[in-house]
């Protein structure tokens, strides 16, 4: 039998969110760490009653309950550090027609977004994933991606607490890789908000991918996209089907091996049609 991962006092927890109705993809980021995921389907378990003996563990109190998401908060917030306005402002220049601008544009380590929607997240956690898996740097609000010219972020990144941000990426990136400074720098009146992302040591993989994507936030066919791009094997489902995105496509520069994997795959499902041009 597989060695249990999900601690007693962690069940009861668990246990404690579901009763105050709280739903399983928000409970996973609470308990998902870098070696090891709680999907959606574990919580299911944990719920009827399935998972192990978590049948005859006992819900935490409401205080216990409390008491832990504050923790949680606290720590994630403790884990990003305060970063010298220098260590962005260099990436930055004032040119002839007084503007700033993001004087190399967009590189391999600087990815620009025209604003922060809380809502659509869809490319910060794709930003995100990009810097980790190369060597990092910083994901850069109120910075227009034509001209990489410095037009300023909105209320809504400032008032978003670095806690939510991460939460979201624990939800769909693994492991998760490490955010450590969320900030704002005034350019003349234009503030630009800035993520830090650290470079990630092991390739992200888009957690719950396939058959556990439920948070439609982050679209179907992109997950599936990332996935390919990155070579990455999976589980197909029965019911796998795209229909924004070019299978053909994200397959280029694909080794052989990896092509005849997801073509045997696809066979199987009666889907080979997915592969063509």
């Amino acid at each position: 039998m597989a060695k249990r991962t999900i601690q007693d006092s962690e069940i009861a927890l668990i246990k404690a969110m579901l009763d105050r109705g709280m739903k399983n993809k928000d409970i996973q980021f609470y308990f998902n760490r870098p070696e090891r995921s709680v999907n959606s389907g574990r919580i299911s378990t944990i719920r009827t009653g399935a998972y192990s003996n978590s049948g005859k563990i006992l819900a935490a109190s409401a205080g216990e309950l409390d008491s832990f998401i504050e923790r949680f908060a606290s720590q994630e917030r403790n884990e990003s550090s305060p970063i010298d306005d220098h260590d962005v402002r260099k990436f930055f220049r004032r040119e002839r027609d007084s503007l700033w601008y993001l004087h190399r544009g967009e590189s391999e380590e600087c990815e620009c977004k025209q604003d922060f929607d809380p809502k659509k997240l869809t490319p910060v956690v794709r930003a995100i994933a990009a810097l980790a898996n190369n060597k990092g740097g910083y994901v850069f609000f109120g910075v227009g991606n034509n001209q990489c010219r410095v037009d300023g972020a909105g209320p809504a990144f400032s008032q978003t607490d670095i806690v939510d941000i991460i939460n979201k990426v624990k939800a769909h990136l693994a492991p998760t890789p490490s955010i450590t400074a969320k900030g704002i720098v005034d350019f003349d009146g234009k503030a630009v908000g800035f993520l830090r992302v650290d470079r990630q040591t092991r390739k992200l993989l888009m957690r719950y991918a396939i058959q556990y994507h439920e948070d439609h936030s982050v679209g179907y066919d992109y997950v599936v996209g990332c996935v390919v791009r990155h070579r990455l094997r999976f589980s197909v489902p029965s019911d796998f089907r795209v229909g924004e995105i070019s299978l053909f496509e994200e397959l280029e520069g694909a080794d052989d091996e990896y092509r005849a994997w997801l073509a045997q795959e696809l066979k199987k499902i009666g889907q080979e049609k997915l592969l063509a041009k």
